[in-house]
């Protein structure tokens, strides 16, 4: 007896519940019964048998477990498949479940999870184990267990959703602070570019009569360069506290890269460049290359602009524009400060200020997380070298697309 016996409790169980379907347990009915519930009690709370014929007509034949406690209906309602199908399957998982008929393998152990009906319109969560044995005539016979696991998906629900609110507590927090940090940090932005161009009005206007004209128009060139700077960063923040790089999403045209330097050099001579001796060198043999401008002006005028700010005055910058592989390569190099190594890894985060940057000196934060946002919509990298007290090289890579001739 033992040689026979299936190793598994499923096993025995399908065992058991064939049969005692077919009247073939050896032990009396209530030695049958009791031996039923002990493995049911493990494996599952209801089991039946589905009979088809070779024409594939069936009918639904409960073998163990209480179908009306189960389900709300009288038992006489369990043989009609049609019932099964139309009352007690929920709508939403009744695809799958069809789905799931078709590709049932004859004596194979198939696992399955599918929501129920309760006659009262409560959802149960239900396992079903069940067996395809092929009869001789060329029908089936389909042995089930049912398992009710409402519970257990309840619980798994609740857990799901605690750990749900937990992140997005944490994550409110985390904004909370980001936001207190943001604004602390604008309010130290602007304060001091804001007490430099009052003060410089101030002088202006207290010693017109006694300023030559070079001396006022450094002093209005300065106060200048620090409204251009101020309005730089309320553009930036705009684009971060609305999220709107991420919308812009990417969408290259043909442009003219001599025509794009062009225009990017006259903005950063009447601004940021003033003072500097800049270099453009236009390595490319195409006119035109497929970019999207929108994003690159977000990039190129930040790396040129930062390159001055941390530079000194007449030194040299050298922008670059090259094919590299498949790439498309700009590249800005300076002779200014440098980054100190301890604060590379963290010159892409907002707000980041490198340490050795003067409390006093200028500088948003902002435009270097924009321009690698940017970079990541045009499906490339930047990258960068740097050297304290050296200076600088950053690259930006993205795919070279030729204009299609």
């Amino acid at each position: 007896m033992s040689d026979t016996l299936p190793k598994s409790s499923e096993e025995l169980a399908f065992t058991l519940v064939h049969q005692t379907a077919n009247g073939n347990l050896p032990q009396t009915a209530s030695e049958q019964q009791l031996l039923l519930e002990v493995v049911m009690h493990n494996v599952g709370q209801y089991a039946y048998v589905i009979e088809r014929d070779e024409h594939g007509k069936g009918i639904f034949r409960p073998v163990f477990g209480d179908f009306e406690k189960l389900f709300g209906y009288p038992l006489s309602l369990s043989n009609d498949i049609d019932f099964w199908f139309d009352k007690i399957i929920h709508p939403e998982d009744k695809p799958r479940f069809f789905e799931a008929q078709k590709q049932l393998v004859p004596d194979t152990f198939v696992l399955h999870e599918y929501r129920y009906l309760h006659k009262d319109g409560h959802v149960i969560w239900g396992r079903i184990i069940s067996r395809t044995v092929l009869r001789p005539n060329g029908g089936t016979l389909r042995y089930g267990m049912f398992q009710d696991i409402t519970p257990f998906r309840e619980a798994e629900l609740i857990q799901a959703e605690n750990e749900r609110l937990e992140k997005a507590l944490a994550h409110e927090k985390e904004l909370s602070a980001t936001r207190a940090y943001f604004i602390n940090s604008v309010m130290h932005e602007f304060r001091n570019p804001l007490a430099s161009i009052l003060l410089t009005s101030e002088i202006l206007e207290r010693y017109k009569d006694r300023i030559t004209d070079n001396e006022k128009t450094t002093r209005l060139h300065m106060i200048r360069s620090q409204i251009l700077q101020l309005r730089s960063t309320l553009d930036d923040m705009s684009l971060i506290m609305n999220d709107e790089i991420s919308r812009m999403g990417f969408n290259p045209k043909p442009q003219d890269i001599d025509a794009y330097l062009r225009e990017i050099l006259d903005q950063f001579h009447n601004g940021m460049g003033l003072h500097h001796q800049i270099l453009v060198t236009n390595e490319l043999s195409d006119k035109q290359v497929m970019i999207d401008i929108r994003l690159l002006k977000y990039i190129i005028p930040t790396l040129l602009n930062n390159a001055a700010q941390y530079s000194q005055e007449n030194t040299t910058i050298c922008c670059r524009v090259y094919k590299q592989n498949d790439n498309l390569v700009f590249s800005v190099t300076d002779e200014g400060i440098g980054i100190p190594i301890q604060d590379q890894p963290y010159i892409f985060n907002p707000l980041f200020r490198g340490s050795n940057i003067s409390p006093t000196q200028h500088g948003g934060g902002l435009g270097l997380t924009i321009a690698k946002e940017c970079v990541a919509l045009h499906e490339g990298k930047i990258e960068f070298e740097s050297k304290q007290g050296a200076g600088s090289i950053f690259r930006v890579i993205v795919p070279y697309i030729p204009v299609e001739k």
